[in-house]
């Protein structure tokens, strides 16, 4: 990319807080066209799903939306690199020591198991994956903020003559989010002193490591960046905050009012909410004035429907949104269907910046379990330890993990195939996560072979895992924080 290309990327992200609707809209529309011309030119499965469409002359709206099944099922036709076979990429991602490398030196495979729960392979080539973190720089490290441009490019400068801005970023390791910083771009180090924890770690270990590193900027999942911040106010972490562009960004699921309020007890800041899913990392971020949730424009276009997939009011929530990824040209994403819940705000933010605003995004909360220990008290764990294992599972179509008593834990799954050997292997990779966590001989594992998982009633969203949440006595019982 050189870092010229880098820079000038991180200014076009910037540049677009200054442009007006109509510049937006037209640069959005080029990168449309763009885009398709390109996908029908490559890819087999939208050249046959577009036959006798006149993408020059359509609307977005005339084109078939295009589900995760379908696109799974014809993987090799559906992207436009003939070098790029699923079970080719399957076997290379499924070796942990390929977590550092680049597939054909050149692309990121990334699993992700997203809102219906079906696991899912999306690839990016370097270059996309570049723009991804240029624009993270720009929108997050720069701040969402209508400033003028001098003001960043004296930040630039700065990080390039040494100091550097110190971000730490909190994730799962072999999650969605891992690889676009374990993957980083060879230049961004330039910009950036990035340190990568993982949150399966012992807190007191991640506590310690973030009290040694000072970042300037932190970056983690919204349950996390919670227990960091109680762990600010209890005084075992001592983040000091000290650098002007200063910020603390949460994403991967939904950002809480609890979230927001220990965040800025403990520091004094507000959350930054980055909305976005491994088939479009940055889909929306908040400003820094009013904390709306600014789409995208630029990088994606994001429509709200109703179950029949007709355009939804402003004002509104739809059932799911249909996304259109407007930089991965490997593989196309074009009225993709994501089941979240999502409304276009009525009014512009008062913030001055001109993209379009959400309503408050209604996606998933990730709820922590608690086992019984033997000897009395319970320990705490992310549900994460058990769902990461199965990312890598190519036979699971959906699953669903229920604590459904203290110590138990029901799993109801959907097989890609009739698969005999699918309960056998599922129950090894569980049992590993359990034998790692200490907990074999206390949780017992039962399975259940369903024809769908249902959705939550209330969010109306899969929730990959349910828990019984914090016993009523946990107040007067010892717990361990094992996260």
């Amino acid at each position: 990319m050189g870092l010229i290309n880098l820079i000038a990327k991180t200014y076009s992200s910037l540049k677009l807080n200054h442009l007006d609707r109509d510049h937006i809209v037209y640069l959005q529309q080029q990168r449309l066209q763009r885009l398709l011309r390109h996908t029908v030119a490559n890819s087999e499965f939208y050249e046959k799903l577009y036959k006798g469409i006149d993408i020059e002359r359509c609307r977005l709206r005339d084109l078939p939306v295009v589900k995760k099944p379908a696109m799974m099922e014809n993987y090799d036709r559906f992207v436009t690199d003939k070098r790029l076979k699923l079970r080719e990429i399957q076997d290379w991602r499924r070796d942990e020591k390929n977590d550092w490398k680049r597939y054909l030196g050149e692309f990121l495979p990334i699993y992700t198991s997203g809102s219906s729960g079906e696991t899912a392979l999306i690839i990016y080539h370097q270059k996309a994956l570049e723009l991804v973190q240029a624009n993270l720089f720009a929108r997050s490290s720069l701040a969402n903020t209508k400033r003028p441009l001098y003001h960043y490019t004296k930040i630039l400068a700065l990080s390039l003559l040494g100091k550097k801005v110190r971000t730490a970023a909190v994730v799962i390791p072999r999650g969605n989010i891992y690889p676009i910083f374990n993957v980083a771009s060879p230049l961004l180090p330039l910009l950036l002193k990035l340190r990568i924890l993982t949150s399966v770690d012992p807190l007191h270990k991640i506590v310690d490591q973030l009290n040694e590193f000072q970042p300037d900027c932190l970056i983690s999942n919204s349950f996390f960046i919670a227990l960091l911040a109680q762990e600010q106010l209890a005084g075992r972490l001592n983040i000091k905050f000290n650098h002007p562009i200063s910020f603390v960004a949460g994403g991967g699921e939904l950002l809480t009012e609890h979230t927001q309020k220990v965040a800025l007890m403990a520091w004094n800041k507000k959350v930054q909410n980055i909305y976005g899913s491994t088939e479009c990392y940055t889909m929306a971020t908040s400003c820094r004035k009013l904390g709306r949730l600014h789409v995208m424009s630029d990088l994606c276009i994001i429509e709200n429907v109703d179950h029949n997939y007709n355009p939804v009011p402003k004002g509104q929530y739809g059932e799911k949104l249909l996304l259109t990824n407007l930089f991965n040209f490997v593989q196309p994403i074009i009225r993709y269907e994501i089941e979240d819940v999502i409304g276009y705000a009525n009014q512009s933010c008062e913030c001055g910046i001109p993209l379009p605003t959400l309503l408050p995004v209604q996606g998933r909360t990730s709820d922590f379990v608690y086992f019984r220990k033997s000897q009395g008290g319970y320990e705490k764990f992310h549900p994460y330890f058990l769902i990461v294992p199965l990312f890598y599972l190519n036979d699971l179509r959906q699953y669903q993990i229920v604590q459904t008593e203290r110590n138990e834990l029901t799993f109801y799954y959907v097989p890609q195939k009739n698969s005999a050997a699918i309960e056998k292997e599922v129950t090894h990779i569980l049992k590993e996560a359990l034998a790692r966590a200490g907990l074999e001989r206390h949780v017992n594992l039962k399975f259940k072979l369903v024809d769908s998982i249902a959705r939550d009633k209330q969010s109306k969203k899969y929730k990959m895992i349910k828990s019984l949440g914090a016993p009523l006595d946990l107040d007067t019982a010892p717990d361990t924080n094992t996260c």
